[in-house]
């Protein structure tokens, strides 16, 4: 599936984003500097959500410094699968 890697500040954009329509799973990943926050996004049925969450960030006023689409490769499945 593709993962959406996003660093961005705004008043309850967590909460926003988690609670989105299009998104399955939301979680901080991490701080940024200057207030920020990094998130990693997964849509649903695992489809780029990029777009949407652009949007979004827009909408609510919140600032973006990183928007980025990852896709795991057949390897990095397999890996994961195995893992757990």
């Amino acid at each position: 599936g593709t993962t959406v890697f996003l660093t961005v500040k705004g008043e309850g954009c967590q909460g926003h984003i988690a609670g989105a329509s299009f998104v399955s799973r939301a979680e901080k990943v991490g701080d940024a500097p200057d207030g920020f926050m990094r998130m990693a996004v997964h849509g649903l049925e695992e489809k780029d959500v990029s777009l949407e969450l652009y949007r979004l960030a827009v909408e609510q006023g919140w600032l973006i410094s990183e928007l980025r689409a990852e896709s795991a490769s057949l390897e990095d499945v397999f890996a994961h699968l195995t893992r757990n």
